[in-house]
Parts: C-alpha cells; structure tokens; sequence
C-alpha cells in the first residue's frame, strides 16, 4: 500500500512538505514518510497525525 501511494504522489513532491493525517492509519503515514525520505524526495518538515 505505501508502495501504490508513494507512486501516486512521488512526481508531485518538488519542495519541502508536510502530511497531515486524518483517515489514514498512523503506521501507514509512518512507513509514507520514511519511503519518502529514502528515495531522496525533498524534506518533510511537518506530520500530523490525527
């Protein structure tokens, strides 16, 4: 699921940003924000999870 999420938002990411969670799964968000990291995307600055 991460994998299908980090592809859908991965081209769209072109400066620092910041993932606010509602309906999501807080594990989930966790794993986005670490795959996002490690593919060399520019930096999250905030989460919020909810």
């Amino acid at each position: 699921m991460v994998e299908d999420i980090y592809n859908s938002i991965k081209n769209n990411i072109t400066e620092p940003f910041a993932i606010f969670e509602h309906s999501m799964r807080g594990l989930l968000t966790y794993e986005l924000c670490r795959k996002l990291q490690n593919e060399g995307n520019p930096a999250l600055v905030h989460i919020c999870l909810r």
